[in-house]
C-alpha cells in the first residue's frame, strides 16, 4: 500500500467538511498539476466527483463490501471512476450489483455544467464547475446492517462547485469536443453601468475642459 492510499484510509476517522477539505487538497497534490497549465473542465469535474463520492461513502452504512451503480448519463464515467479510485484508496471492495440490491449505492447525476463569468479584467473569467447528484443509500436500521438483517434506504442530494480564474484565451483548450457538458455558458457583466455610461465620460470631459482653461490662462500670462 503506497503512502497516498494510507492517507486516504486514515481519512475515514475524520468527519464532516474537514475530511472533505483534506481529501480535496490531497487530490490536488496527487494530480501534480503545474501552475503554468490551466486544468481542463473534465479535470475539474473529476475533482468534484471525488468530493461528492466521498460524501456519499461517509453517509453509507459501514461495510467493507458494497456496490456502486451510476445511472446512465454522458458524464456517468466520471462519477463511476471516482467511486472506484476512492474505494481502492480506502480499501473498500466494490462488488457487482445484484438483486435484492440491499448493498447498492445508486447515484444519479442531476446537474452538471460549466459557467464562465466575466470579470472587470476582460482577459479573464471566473470558471464555475458544478456537479449535483441524487443517491439512494443503504443505511442501518435497528435490527441489522448490510452484513445481517434488513437495511433500509434513504435518499441524499449532494451538490459541489469549484471556482477558479481562467484566461479567456484558454477556453477552447479546456473544453473537450464530444463532451457537451464541458462546454461552458458565458455570463456577461453589465458594462453599461452608471459609471461606464455617465460618470466616467463626464469626468473625462470635465478634466479636458479644465486642461484647456489652464492652457489659455498660462498663455495669457
Amino acid at each position: 500500500m503506497n503512502t497516498t492510499s494510507r492517507i486516504y484510509r486514515s481519512l475515514r476517522f475524520l468527519t464532516g467538511s474537514f475530511r472533505r477539505s483534506v481529501l480535496f487538497l490531497l487530490f490536488l497534490s496527487t494530480l501534480g498539476v503545474a501552475t503554468a497549465r490551466q486544468t481542463t473542465n473534465i479535470e475539474q469535474f473529476q475533482r468534484c466527483a471525488m468530493v461528492v463520492v466521498d460524501t456519499l461513502f461517509a453517509r453509507t452504512i459501514s461495510s467493507d463490501e458494497f456496490c456502486v451503480r451510476v445511472v446512465s448519463h454522458p458524464a456517468d464515467w466520471i462519477v463511476d471512476q471516482g467511486a472506484i479510485d476512492l474505494a481502492t484508496a480506502r480499501g473498500v471492495s466494490l462488488v457487482p450489483c445484484r438483486a435484492p440490491y440491499t448493498n447498492e449505492l445508486l447515484i444519479a447525476i442531476t446537474d452538471i455544467g460549466v459557467r464562465y463569468v466575466e470579470l472587470d479584467d476582460e482577459d479573464f473569467y471566473r470558471r464555475e464547475v458544478r456537479l449535483s447528484v441524487s443517491a439512494s443509500i443503504p443505511v442501518a436500521n435497528k435490527v441489522g446492517d448490510i452484513g445481517g438483517g434488513n437495511p433500509s434506504r434513504t435518499t441524499e442530494r449532494v451538490d459541489y462547485m469549484l471556482n477558479d480564474t481562467i484566461e479567456a484565451a484558454s477556453i477552447s483548450e479546456i473544453e473537450s469536443p464530444g463532451y457537451n457538458f464541458t462546454t461552458g455558458t458565458t455570463i456577461r457583466i453589465n458594462r453599461s453601468s452608471f459609471w461606464k455610461s455617465v460618470a466616467e465620460p463626464a469626468i473625462i470631459v470635465g478634466t479636458s475642459v479644465v486642461m484647456v482653461i489652464l492652457l489659455f490662462t498660462t498663455r495669457s500670462q
